[in-house]
C-alpha cells in the first residue's frame, strides 16, 4: 500500500520533502495557510519586476546545493560584490578610516569570538574592541549593524558568540538569482497537491498514523513533516497530542528568531553610483537604514534597497509606510543632495507583523544551544517529522539549509517505510 505523508507548510523546506517523496511514489498532500507558495521565499512583482522580498541569496556557491537546482534549471545569476560598498556619514575623513580598516576590525572580531566562552553575548565578548581600534560610537554601531546584525537578524545585545561560530562556513562567494527564487519554488511545487488558505490547527500523531485538523476539515495519513517556522512553533500553534518531547519543546523555547526587512524605493531615474553594488550609511539613529543595495545593477531599473535588521527592524516595522519612506529619502537625502527625486513607487516588507511568519530567521541567543537544532530536528516515534531552516546544523538561517533539512525529512521517511516493509 502507497503511504500517505501530509506535509506542512508550503515553503521551501515543505516543498522539497513533498517533492522528493512524491517522486519516490509517497502519496503527498501539502497544507499550507498561507494564499500563495514559498512561505519566507517570496518573488513579489509588485512593482513591475520580480523582486525576492524574503531570501534573496544563494549563499556559497561551491557548497550550496539549490546552486544544483538553479543550474539545472538553466536559471541565470548575478554575482554580489559585498565588498563593492562605499561608507557614508557626516565626516568623511571618518568614513574612509572606518573603510580603510573595516577588514583588520572584522578579523580581529571573529578571532576574539573564537577565543570567548560561546554563552556570551557578542555585545559582552567584544568590549574593549571598538576602543582598541579608536572608533567612536557610532562608528562601532554602524560595524556592527552592516557586519552582525544584518547577517544575523539578532541584536548583538542577545546573539550569542556560538551563533558567529555555528554552522559551515559558505564557499565560492553569493549571488541573487535572476528572476528570483519563485523559478525555485514553482519546479518544487509541479504537479503536488497543495491546499493554499488551510491553516493547521492539531497534529495528533499516534502509533497507527496521524490526524491533521484544519478550521475545514481533516486529513489523515500515515506520517506527518512540520515544516511551520520557529517563531510560529513558539505560539504554540498548532496544538501536538500527545505534546512535544521535552527535548523538542526545549529547543522552541530555547532558539531564537531575528527579523530583517527591507524597503524596495523605484526611482524615475538613477541619481547614486551606478556601477557600486551597496553603500552604507552610518547615523544616530542605531542600525535604522544602514546598508543599501543597488538594484540597477542586476535589473536595469532605477531601484534601492534598504535592509532593517534585529531592533531596528522591529521598530520601523510600527512606522506607517508614509514615515517609513520619507526616512528612507531622508537619508539618501542626507547623502546625494535634496534634489533627488522622489520614489516612483514603493514596496516594503514586515516579516514580524507577517501572521504566518512572525519574524524572519533563527539564531542562536542568550540562553540557546547549538544542540537544540539537532534536537529539533529529530523524528517523534516514527510518524511526526520536522523541517526548516532552524532544524539545520550546517546550514542554518539560510534557503538551501531549509531545502536540506526537507530531503532529510523526506529520506528518514522512506527509509522507515522500507525497514517497515
Amino acid at each position: 500500500m502507497v503511504e500517505r505523508v501530509l506535509v506542512v507548510g508550503a515553503g521551501i523546506s515543505g516543498l522539497a520533502a513533498a517533492r522528493l517523496l512524491r517522486d519516490q511514489g509517497v502519496h503527498v498532500t501539502v497544507l499550507e495557510a498561507r494564499d500563495r507558495l514559498g512561505g519566507r521565499t517570496y518573488t513579489s512583482n509588485a512593482l513591475g519586476l520580480p523582486l525576492d522580498t524574503g531570501a534573496s541569496w544563494l549563499h556559497g556557491l561551491k557548497n550550496n546545493v539549490l546552486m544544483n537546482v538553479a543550474q539545472e534549471l538553466g536559471l541565470s545569476i548575478d554575482v554580489t560584490e559585498f565588498g563593492d560598498t562605499t561608507i557614508y556619514g557626516s565626516d568623511r575623513e571618518e568614513d574612509r578610516l572606518l573603510d580603510e580598516i573595516e577588514d583588520e576590525l572584522e578579523t580581529a572580531f571573529f578571532e576574539r569570538a573564537e577565543n570567548r566562552d560561546s554563552e556570551e553575548t557578542v555585545a559582552q565578548a567584544m568590549q574593549g574592541l571598538p576602543e582598541q581600534f579608536g572608533l567612536s560610537e557610532q562608528q562601532w554601531h554602524h560595524f556592527l549593524g552592516v557586519t552582525i546584525e544584518a547577517d544575523w537578524a539578532g541584536d548583538v545585545d542577545d546573539l550569542t558568540v556560538a551563533a558567529l561560530l555555528e554552522g559551515e562556513e559558505p564557499k565560492g562567494g553569493d549571488a541573487t538569482i535572476r528572476g528570483g527564487y519563485v523559478q525555485i519554488i514553482e519546479h518544487l511545487s509541479a504537479e503536488l497537491d497543495v491546499r493554499l488558505n488551510t491553516p493547521v490547527l492539531l497534529i495528533e500523531h499516534r502509533s497507527d498514523g496521524v490526524l491533521v485538523t484544519t478550521k475545514s476539515e481533516q486529513f489523515s495519513g500515515d506520517r506527518v513533516v512540520v515544516t511551520i517556522p520557529l517563531s510560529i512553533l513558539k505560539t504554540g500553534k498548532p496544538t501536538f497530542s500527545p505534546p512535544l518531547p521535552d527535548d523538542h519543546q526545549t529547543a522552541i523555547d530555547g532558539l531564537r528568531v531575528g527579523l530583517l526587512n527591507k524597503v524596495f524605493l523605484k526611482f524615475p531615474k538613477v541619481f547614486w553610483d551606478a556601477e557600486e553594488a551597496f553603500f552604507t550609511v552610518q547615523n544616530s539613529q542605531r542600525g535604522r537604514f544602514v546598508t543599501w543595495m543597488n538594484l540597477y545593477l542586476t535589473t536595469g531599473e532605477p531601484l534601492l534597497v534598504a535592509f532593517n535588521a534585529a531592533r531596528a527592524a522591529q521598530d520601523v516595522e510600527y512606522l506607517s509606510d508614509t514615515e517609513t519612506v520619507d526616512e528612507a529619502m531622508n537619508i539618501l537625502r542626507e547623502i546625494f543632495g535634496s534634489n533627488i527625486p522622489v520614489p516612483m513607487s514603493y514596496q516594503i516588507t514586515r516579516w514580524g507583523k507577517d501572521p504566518w511568519s512572525q519574524g524572519s530567521y533563527s539564531y542562536l541567543g542568550k540562553g540557546s544551544d547549538p544542540k537544540m537544532r539537532g534536537s529539533l530536528s529529530k523524528p517523534v516515534g516514527s510518524r511526526l517529522f520536522f523541517a526548516g531552516e532552524a532544524t539545520h546544523s550546517e546550514f542554518p538561517a539560510s534557503a538551501h539549509g531549509a531545502y536540506l533539512s526537507g530531503l532529510r525529512a523526506a529520506s528518514e521517511i522512506l527509509s522507515m517505510g522500507s525497514a517497515e516493509k
